[in-house]
């Protein structure tokens, strides 16, 4: 795969952690075990997606776009 692949597959995975996240909003802060896993699995993924792009391009540092309007709540 490509940059353009994994930056592409970067920002879905960005969108369902906010989705997720969005979900699962409690003044508690208690989490469910369901939604611990789904956050690391989304989390594991992301990381190994920037080791992906990292191997690409090994000389230079990986910086992953962060879209202002899936960061904000």
């Amino acid at each position: 795969m490509d940059r353009q692949t994994f930056l592409k597959q970067f920002e879905t995975l960005q969108s369902k952690m906010r989705v997720l996240i969005l979900q699962h909003r409690s003044e508690s802060e208690e989490y469910d075990e369901d939604f611990l896993i789904q956050m690391h699995n989304l989390s594991a993924r992301m990381i190994w997606l920037r080791k992906q792009l990292k191997r690409c391009n090994p000389k230079q540092d990986v910086i992953l776009p962060l879209k202002k309007d899936l960061t904000s709540v």
